[in-house]
């Protein structure tokens, strides 16, 4: 049996009928409210939001600290999952309805106004922590995630053929794998669509000769540095000759 100071005895029986009449409550579900009221919410405030709380119906609590205190509750959903915790943060809603009625005021733009605090306040906590996390120098990877996307198709062939025709050293800068990295290197080239194939409109026909050409990695790089068109494969080339053919110093 719940029991409460007398002082509150006539706010708890007001409270009460308020649920019953305004609120169309009663019997078993009635009872747990009030419950939840008396005893849960008092407890969760008490042991995670505010020590000194002493009972829901001290009306030197104003109408915008239980809000504070209904906000900080619904913030934390792990609360409502135990001990009552939905029953008693349920029951402080009425209770800010039955509040609100007596003294005529609307609590729900206080409700946005300190929902957007919080709301605030929690963003700038997560910034505040990924900055704490980046200075610690600790980065994570290897988090799974689902991924579907469409991509354009490629003609394994071409690729086949155009190397066949250019050979596997770079048309760009003349690399040459095998020649760098031995046995390892040898017959690897990348090859590079002068027209992107993603800027086309579906399947279409190319030449391996005229619409591809075998690029380094790097090149291959350069290349998409620009988006999204690519450069051009001359313009990297005349860009590696300017650099190549330049007096020693004028590009230090």
């Amino acid at each position: 049996m719940n029991t409460i100071p007398e002082q509150f005895f006539e706010a708890s029986k007001d409270f009460r009928a308020f649920m019953r009449v305004q609120k169309g409550e009663n019997g078993t579900f009635l009872s747990n409210l009030i419950d939840g009221a008396e005893i849960h919410l008092s407890r969760i405030i008490k042991e995670k939001v505010d020590e000194n709380f002493s009972i829901l119906y001290d009306n030197s609590i104003s109408i915008e600290q239980l809000v504070r205190y209904y906000v900080t509750i619904e913030c934390h959903e792990e609360w409502m999952t135990v001990g009552n915790g939905h029953t008693a943060w349920k029951s402080l809603r009425y209770y800010l309805d039955y509040r609100a009625k007596k003294e005529d005021e609307d609590w729900i733009p206080i409700y946005e106004k300190i929902k957007r605090e919080f709301e605030k306040k929690k963003e700038e906590e997560q910034k505040r922590r990924e900055k704490e996390r980046l200075f610690k120098n600790e980065f994570t990877e290897g988090n799974i995630i689902d991924s579907h996307c469409s991509r354009h198709e490629r003609d394994y062939r071409a690729r086949l053929k155009c190397i066949e025709y250019y050979g596997c050293k770079c048309a760009i800068c003349g690399f040459d794998f095998e020649e760098r990295y031995g046995e390892i290197g040898k017959d690897f080239i990348e090859v590079h669509h002068i027209v992107p194939i993603s800027s086309t409109d579906g399947e279409h026909s190319i030449d391996p000769i005229k619409d591809l050409i075998p690029v380094c990695s790097n090149c291959h790089s350069i290349l998409h540095r620009q988006k999204p068109i690519p450069y051009s494969p001359d313009v990297i080339k005349q860009l590696i000759n300017s650099f190549t053919c330049a007096p020693s110093g004028e590009n230090d």
